[in-house]
């Protein structure tokens, strides 16, 4: 207890008091406040992330998602796909299938290559939504870069 909170004689000069003050008092009302902060961060922080998420669909921004596979339809697993004009790229899963996120609004182009073989193709992307490539053939006379 510290000597701000303790009684002076003064108190004392009619006989002790019916109410003294109360040294845990001040911890309770610290112990309030820090409890009241700890609400209110976390109320901010949620409603960071709801107007974060509610930005990205404002802003204009979706998403492209295909399968890329093989001229014999099978799967192919680590094709590059990538965002025309941005540094976007995502590499395809063992079941061919992508998802490029982060995609501006509107029509736009991106790339599709597999071991130095690839197209461009174009596609239309609705903000807040995932617009679907369909199954992407890499084909042998694409090329785009010749062996090294």
């Amino acid at each position: 207890m510290g000597t701000e909170d303790s009684p002076s004689l003064d108190m004392f000069k009619e006989g002790i008091p019916q109410n003294l003050p109360d040294p845990e008092a001040g911890k309770r009302n610290f112990r309030k406040v820090l409890i009241g902060l700890g609400v209110v961060l976390v109320l901010l922080f949620a409603a960071y992330l709801l107007q974060h998420a509610a930005a990205a669909r404002s802003a204009g921004q979706g998403s492209i998602a295909g399968t890329v596979v093989s001229p014999e339809g099978q799967p192919l697993a680590g094709a590059e796909v990538f965002l025309s004009g941005s540094d976007a790229i995502v590499l395809s899963g063992a079941d061919g299938r992508f998802l490029i996120s982060g995609v501006p609004a509107g029509e736009t182009a991106f790339i599709v290559a597999y071991q130095y073989i690839g197209q461009e193709l174009r596609i239309n992307v609705t903000a807040g939504q995932t617009a679907e490539a369909g199954t992407i053939t890499v084909l042998p006379n694409q090329r785009l870069l010749e062996n090294p």
